[in-house]
C-alpha cells in the first residue's frame, strides 16, 4: 500500500512539473503590454532619474518563456531596464525571462539621459524588445527628453546677479542673496530646486517674468511618482522662498511657485518699509503654508495661492494688501490642511499689532466650514487689529459687521447650496491631482468686483485679459471666460 502511495504521489509530481515546463510556443501568443509608449517626459541630462514602473501581462493558460529581451539602442542606450531581478543596460540581453499562466512581470526603468550641452530639450528614443521561444516579437516605445542645465551650486549673491532663460538652473543646495546683494530674474526662467534647497533673501530680489514666460519656481525631480502622477505635482519638493527681516523693497511679477514646503515666507522688522511686492503669480500645492508672513509690509495683487498642508495665507502682526487674489484651500493630501485665509495680531506670547490688512476683489473659499479665521490677542485689546473686506467673497458664516466687511458675498448664500469646488471650472481631478480656479458659470464671482478698484489697481487679470470691457469685473485673479 505504502508503496503504491509512493508512485502515485511521484506520478503527481511529474505530471506537475511537465505542466509547468509547458510553454506556450505559439508564433502568435502575444503577451499584453501596459502601455505602447513609456515617457518620463523632461529628465535632468546626466542625473540618475526616480524610477518608473509598467507591467507585462501573461493573458494565457500557459506559461510564456522568452528567448530574449535587449535594448535596441544597444550600447548608445541611456536606459536601464530591470526584469524579474535581472537588470538590463545598453548592448546586454537577458534570456530565459519566465511568465506563469494568467500572470505579470513589472519592470523597473530608469534613465541616465545624454546631455547635449544645448538649451533647448533634445527627445531621446529607445525601443525594449520581447522575443517568445514562439518566435512572437513586441516592443515597448522608451521616450524622455534630455534637459540641459545650468548648475548652481552654493551661490552667494553679494553684488547684482542676473539669471536669464537660456536653460534652466539646477540648485542643488540653497541661493543665498547676501544683505547689499541683488538678484535679477528675467521672464521664462525655470529654477529647479533639489529637496530641502531654498531661495533665501537678506538683500533684494527682482523676478521679473511676463504674462507669456512666466518664471518657474519647482522640484527637481521631472519623472512620475506614481502612474500619470508627477513629482511635480507632490509637495515638499523643494522649501521655498525666504526673506528674512534685512530684505526690503523685493518685487515678484508673474511667478509660478508650487509644490514647495513654504511658498513665501517674510521676516519683516520695519513696517515704513515695504517687505514684498507679489503680482500676477501663483503659489501652489505647498506642504506647509502658501504665504506665511510675520510683521511685515506686503502687497499681493492678482495672485493666486491655493492647496496648502497648513492655512494658504497666514499673516501674524504686519500692514498688508490683497486685491483681486483667488485664495482657496482644496489640499487633497493626508495630513490635515488649514484654512485658506488666517491672520492674527499675536503669536504665542508675542505682541505682534495688525496695524492693516486691506482685502479687495478677492475670493477666499476651501473645502473648511469657515475658510477665513481672524484671531485678535484679548489680553491685549489696545494693540491694532485693522482688517477690512471690500467687495470679497467669502466662504466663512455671514458676519453682521459693516465696518470689516463692505458689499462682501457669502458661501451661505448661494442659492443651489453647491459644493465650493464648483465656483471653478474644469471641475477638480483629484486622481490626477489637477485643479484649476478659472471661475466656473455657477460662481457668484462673476460681475461682482468693485469696478474703481479694478480700474486703478488690477486693469487686467492674471492671464493678462481685460476686466475692462464689461461694465462689471469679477472677483479673484482670473476673468470669467464663456
Amino acid at each position: 500500500m505504502k508503496k503504491i502511495l509512493f508512485f502515485i504521489l511521484l506520478s503527481s509530481c511529474l505530471v506537475a512539473c511537465m505542466d509547468d515546463d509547458n510553454y506556450l510556443v505559439s508564433p502568435t501568443a502575444a503577451i499584453s503590454i501596459w502601455k505602447d509608449t513609456v515617457s518620463l517626459d523632461t529628465v535632468i541630462a546626466n542625473e540618475v532619474t526616480p524610477t518608473d514602473t509598467f507591467k507585462i501581462y501573461n493573458p494565457h493558460n500557459q506559461p510564456i518563456r522568452f528567448e530574449r529581451i535587449w535594448l535596441e539602442g544597444g550600447v548608445e542606450s541611456p536606459f536601464r531596464i530591470n526584469v524579474d531581478g535581472q537588470s538590463l543596460s545598453g548592448g546586454e540581453t537577458l534570456s530565459n525571462v519566465e511568465i506563469g499562466k494568467r500572470d505579470s512581470l513589472i519592470i523597473f526603468l530608469f534613465v541616465r539621459a545624454t546631455d547635449f550641452d544645448r538649451d533647448d530639450a533634445v527627445k531621446i528614443i529607445d525601443k525594449l524588445h520581447f522575443l517568445t521561444e514562439g518566435g512572437k516579437e513586441q516592443h515597448v516605445v522608451l521616450k524622455c527628453y534630455s534637459q540641459s542645465v545650468i548648475p548652481l551650486e552654493q551661490l552667494r549673491v553679494g553684488n547684482t546677479q542676473v539669471l536669464d532663460a537660456s536653460r534652466p538652473y539646477h540648485i542643488k543646495d540653497s541661493i543665498v542673496v547676501e544683505e547689499g546683494g541683488q538678484l535679477l530674474i528675467q521672464p521664462g526662467v525655470t529654477l529647479l530646486f533639489h529637496n530641502d534647497a531654498r531661495l533665501i533673501v537678506y538683500g533684494k530680489l527682482s523676478l521679473n517674468g511676463s504674462v507669456d514666460e512666466n518664471v518657474v519656481l519647482r522640484g527637481d525631480r521631472l519623472g512620475n511618482m506614481l502612474t500619470d502622477i508627477p513629482y511635480d505635482k507632490i509637495p515638499n519638493q523643494w522649501d521655498g522662498i525666504y526673506f528674512r527681516s534685512t530684505s526690503t523693497n523685493n518685487e515678484i511679477d508673474y511667478a509660478d511657485i508650487h509644490s514647495a514646503n513654504v511658498g513665501v515666507q517674510i521676516e519683516g522688522s520695519d513696517l515704513s518699509q515695504q517687505s514684498l511686492v507679489l503680482r500676477n503669480s501663483i503659489i501652489h500645492n505647498t506642504g506647509s503654508y502658501g504665504l506665511l508672513a510675520k510683521n511685515a509690509n506686503a502687497t499681493v495683487i492678482n495672485t493666486q495661492i491655493t492647496n496648502s498642508g497648513n492655512d494658504c495665507v497666514k499673516l501674524l502682526g504686519g500692514d498688508y494688501t490683497f486685491i483681486h487674489c483667488t485664495i482657496a484651500q482644496f489640499y487633497p493630501f493626508v495630513g490635515g490642511h488649514g484654512v485658506a485665509f488666517d491672520f492674527s495680531n499675536y503669536e504665542d506670547e508675542e505682541r505682534l499689532p495688525l496695524v492693516n490688512l486691506e482685502v479687495a476683489n478677492t475670493i477666499v473659499t476651501g473645502i473648511n466650514a469657515d475658510d477665513l479665521m481672524g484671531h485678535q490677542n484679548n489680553s491685549r485689546l489696545e494693540d491694532a487689529f485693522e482688517y477690512k473686506f471690500t467687495s470679497c467673497y467669502l466662504h466663512t458664516p455671514r458676519v453682521s459687521d459693516d465696518t470689516h466687511f463692505v458689499n462682501c458675498l457669502w458661501s451661505e448664500d448661494n442659492e443651489s447650496r453647491f459644493a465650493e469646488s464648483e465656483n471653478f471650472t474644469p471641475q477638480f481631478d483629484y486622481d490626477k491631482l489637477n485643479f484649476s480656479f478659472l471661475l466656473s458659470e455657477k460662481s457668484r464671482a462673476i460681475g461682482t468686483a468693485n469696478y474703481d478698484i479694478s480700474i486703478n489697481y488690477a486693469p487686467v487679470d492674471r492671464l493678462g485679459r481685460s476686466r475692462l470691457e464689461r461694465s462689471k469685473s469679477d472677483i479673484g485673479c482670473y476673468v470669467f471666460q464663456n
